[in-house]
Parts: structure tokens; C-alpha cells; sequence
């Protein structure tokens, strides 16, 4: 059932929008009020959980909650701009796709050895599929904080600023702070900016693909 009109579809300082508005919209436009839908209630909620005050001390102390939000975001990105159309059992794949783009040092080659060794930290799990960092991102990381709210295979860590993730012994290691920023202009930003300037036509099916679905 599609939703009702009357609802909420964005909400941003100077405007509401509810879903009647953006169903009378054609084209880019409404990726536009897509836009500003997740830059209201995706972006800017998870930005207030890095905010930091006048002398650079964070105003709130969230490492878990900012880690997981970019997995979120990730996952959301995978299914707006990486979506082909094709039903799927999980969001791996699209998680993937969005992380690659993010940062191309996610998809591989991994260093030399860490499967190996994280196999003898972790060695009742399976990790034949684990092919690149974002495997280990989506599968130790991602799954576990979502269904357990802790991380096996991949740990939060200050010390390795100004990096947003990087290897470990066996593990990966990931700078929440650093690693929102870099899901959030690295991905977020690009990927909106690659659709609506026209630099990638797949990209721009999918997000109205989704948008699509997303009105009814």
C-alpha cells in the first residue's frame, strides 16, 4: 500500500514537504526532494554525533552510534544508486558497490597475509567469501554491531586519525569520526553529485528506480 499523501516526506529548516508534493514532481526533481529528505533526516542527524565545540572537544561521546549510522548510510546509498533491479536475499552486494565508490581501497587487493591471520583470531568463522576489506566491513562489522552491538574482526580506534579506517593484525581498525566523514563527502556527496550533473546513467536509473518504489 502505498504511503499516505499526507505524510511527512522531507522536513528541512525552510520547508516541509509531504508525499503528495513530491508525487507531482517529474524528472530530477525529485531526486532533488530525495535529496533533501536524507541531507535533513539522515545526514545532518548523524553529523550532530561528531559535532564538535569551540575548543574541538566533541559535544556528545557516540562512537557506536556514529559507526553503525555509516553502515546504515552505506547500505542506503547501495540501494539508491547501485540497484539494478534484480531481487536479492541481502544487502551485500549493494553494501559493497557503495563502499568501492566511497573508497576504492575497500574492494582489494587486501594486505598480503590478513585473511590468514584473521583466521587464527576468529577460527570457527567462515571467511571463504571474504574477499576484500568491505567484505570484512559488512560482515564482522556491519552484521555484528547491527544484530549484537559489538564488532568481531573489525574494532573502533581514535589512534589512527586522520585515517578513516585501516589494517590491523588480523582486524580492521576504523575511526568512527573520520570514517562517517569519509561515507559522507566521499560517498553521499559524490554519488548525488555524479546522478544529477548526468555522469553516470546507471546510477541515475537506479536512484529513480528507487525513488519510484519509494513514492508507490
Amino acid at each position: 500500500m502505498p504511503v499516505p499523501d499526507a505524510v511527512r516526506f522531507a522536513h528541512t529548516d525552510t520547508e516541509i514537504l509531504i508525499y503528495s508534493d513530491v508525487r507531482k514532481l517529474t524528472g530530477d526533481d525529485r531526486l532533488r526532494a530525495l535529496k533533501k529528505r536524507l541531507d535533513y533526516w539522515l545526514i545532518r542527524q548523524t553529523d550532530a554525533l561528531i559535532a564538535k565545540d569551540a575548543a574541538g572537544n566533541g559535544l556528545v561521546d557516540a562512537p557506536f552510534p556514529v559507526v553503525i549510522m555509516s553502515c546504515v548510510t552505506l547500505e542506503t546509498l547501495g540501494s539508491v544508486f547501485f540497484d539494478d533491479g534484480v531481487k536479492r536475499n541481502e544487502t551485500k552486494e549493494l553494501f559493497e558497490k557503495a563502499a568501492t565508490f566511497t573508497d576504492r581501497k575497500l574492494k582489494g587487493p587486501m594486505v598480503k597475509g590478513f585473511v590468514g591471520k584473521m583466521r587464527s583470531l576468529w577460527p570457527n568463522s567462515d571467511l571463504k567469501d571474504v574477499k576484500s576489506a568491505s567484505d570484512v566491513v559488512y560482515k564482522f562489522f556491519r552484521n555484528s554491531m547491527f544484530h549484537g552491538y559489538r564488532a568481531r574482526g573489525a574494532y573502533i580506534t581514535g589512534e589512527i586519525d586522520p585515517k578513516a579506517w585501516d589494517y590491523g593484525d588480523g582486524f580492521l581498525l576504523i575511526h568512527p569520526d573520520n570514517f562517517w566523514r569519509m561515507v559522507r563527502d566521499a560517498g553521499y556527496a559524490r554519488m548525488f553529485e555524479a546522478v544529477l550533473s548526468g555522469k553516470n546513467p546507471d546510477m541515475h536509473a537506479s536512484a529513480h528506480r528507487y525513488i519510484d518504489e519509494l513514492l508507490g
